[in-house]
């Protein structure tokens, strides 16, 4: 009986979730303004972070909604740049910008070995947008960039279970050469779509490059540390 109510509310919770994200969307290709399309796109991830399905869609969906919520922040993210020693919530290391997160609920997968429990510390990076062709470049800017990381999270007494982010088959791939494991992520239409708009409006690395897939990186501490923390 119990169960049966419980299903009952859920559904009529869910119905009314559904209804206003179709709301938003709707708002949303109906403004003709750069400013509130934001506005709205920012509501579109929250609703997408409450009513998330696992901590990990919940985590992607909060990673780029900070990401459109960065100009607000950038005067103070830049005043810290590259200084190990200082915490920010946010923080600009080299080429990335990470975020010190804590899991909300626990998620293990049966496809790949990512495991995570309610508290877990957790370190979002995020690639800044590039204008370079270069791979050399990139590659010796991306390492520096990991060792400035590695410093940080000493300074800061920060051990998170896992150094993360969330991308698409390009970068994925390109993360393999610095020893992070790579999973394909199955979301939403819905959350593709407004991941894709999130990009249009911030940039990326490779902004002519599709985005089809969403694709998770991960490193546990210890292999991020063995490889990145200076002797």
């Amino acid at each position: 009986m119990a169960s049966g109510i419980n299903n009952y509310f859920s559904s009529g919770i869910n119905e009314i979730r559904a209804k206003r994200m179709a709301a938003l969307w709707h708002d949303y290709r109906a403004c003709e303004d750069q400013m509130g399309k934001m506005k709205i796109l920012e509501e579109i991830f929250i609703e997408t972070a409450d009513s998330a399905e696992n901590e990990v869609v919940r985590l992607i969906a909060l990673k780029f909604l900070e990401k459109i919520l960065l100009k607000a922040n950038w005067e103070e993210i830049e005043q810290f740049r590259d200084d190990p020693d200082v915490f920010q919530k946010i923080k600009k290391l080299g080429v990335f910008l990470i975020c010190h997160r804590f899991a909300e609920q626990k998620f293990k997968s049966k496809e790949f070995d990512f495991e995570i429990n309610q508290k877990d510390s957790l370190i979002d990076i995020q690639l800044l947008p590039l204008d370079t062709e270069n791979n050399k470049n990139f590659i010796e800017e991306a390492e520096k960039s990991f060792r400035l990381i590695a410093q940080y999270l000493i300074a800061n007494n920060i051990k998170p279970k896992y150094i993360f982010g969330v991308t698409y088959e390009f970068l994925a791939g390109f993360s393999k050469h610095f020893g992070f494991k790579v999973a394909r992520i199955p979301i939403t239409k819905e959350l593709l779509q407004a991941i894709l708009e999130a990009y249009k409006h911030t940039g990326k690395f490779g902004n002519d490059l599709p985005m089809n897939e969403v694709d998770l990186i991960y490193e546990d501490y210890d292999s991020f540390m063995k490889k990145w923390q200076r002797k």
